[in-house]
């Protein structure tokens, strides 16, 4: 494995509620990394029969300066509530006409931050995220860091494995930001039992008989142990966790506002893992907790 690399430029997103703000800038206090805070202001579309440039430039300029008003005195009241600095956060906003969502993944293009820390508004129930989150999920150029609850410093870090050979990015990340959070760190693998369909007058589906299953979990128990034994740790402790059962309901079950989750974004299917893909957006959709969504260099989000 390669040297650890420093954090050095983190890119919050702006919302009403301020968990990914205060979270982003009490990281980047640890990180002594260097913040921006982005918000978007959706501005009228040029469609009104008769409207000019002049008026629609002044209706833009009006919208922007009153959303950037509300912004402002909102995140100085959070540097009140929180005890940042004056300033620490106001003097580093940015305030664009546009989507959200597009101006995040395009900010995210141009200044390469770290992270990319996010609110989820959630919509239509508990188990959708915001449309801007969904947006920069797809398209965001670093890791996305979702904050969907208060600030707490992260105690422990854990990483989801699914013994992919893309597991090093999730593992590299976590390892790096336990030492730098001073956080204690975990790797969890979810074995799920297998099952097989049978497409019949009446479709079923049979479960394996009790011996080759055993026997399936002790290989693929044997191959995370071997995975995290190969492992570069740079010297951190590492608790490992292998449990059975469903792998979103398991990763859930486990997480609290003061643990932070890395999840890669590329899962396989087969005898011996799940669809890490479908497990990071289940977990992404539901998580009360941080969840720090990474991919390998070069892949895309199917979403």
């Amino acid at each position: 494995m390669g040297p650890e690399r420093a954090i050095r430029k983190l890119l919050v997103g702006v919302d009403g509620k301020g968990h990914a703000v205060h979270a982003a800038a009490m990281n980047a206090r640890r990180f002594d990394a260097r913040i921006e805070l982005l918000h978007a202001v959706p501005v009228p579309p040029a469609l009104w029969i008769g409207i000019d440039k002049k008026m629609l430039a002044e209706m833009h300029q009006s919208a922007l300066a009153e959303a950037e008003g509300v912004v402002r005195e909102r995140l100085g009241q959070l540097e009140l509530d929180t005890g940042l600095d004056p300033g620490e956060l106001t003097e580093r906003l940015v305030v664009l006409p546009g989507e959200p969502g597009k101006e995040l993944i395009d900010r995210s293009r141009e200044t390469s931050p770290d992270f990319l820390f996010l609110g989820t508004h959630r919509e239509r129930g508990a188990f959708e995220l915001g449309r801007t989150a969904r947006a920069v999920l797809a398209g965001a150029h670093c890791g996305v860091w979702l904050q969907p609850s208060p600030y707490e410093a992260v105690e422990r870090v854990i990483a989801t494995v699914d013994l992919s050979p893309h597991d090093d990015v999730a593992l590299e990340t976590a390892r790096n930001l336990a030492r730098l959070l001073g956080a204690r760190l975990a790797v969890l693998h979810c074995f799920q039992a297998p099952t097989v369909a049978y497409a019949g007058e009446e479709a079923t589906v049979l479960g394996w008989p009790r011996y080759e299953l055993a026997s399936l979990r002790r290989r693929v128990r044997s191959e995370f142990d071997e995975r995290m034994e190969a492992f570069d740790w740079h010297g951190t402790e590492v608790e490992r966790i292998f449990v059975e059962g469903d792998p979103v309901e398991e990763i859930l079950n486990r997480l609290d506002p003061a643990q932070l989750l890395v999840m890669g974004t590329h899962g396989h299917t087969g005898l011996s893992g799940f669809v890490l893909g479908h497990v990071t957006w289940s977990v992404l959709k539901r998580a009360e907790a941080p969840v720090l969504a990474v991919r390998k260099p070069g892949r895309t989000w199917l979403i």
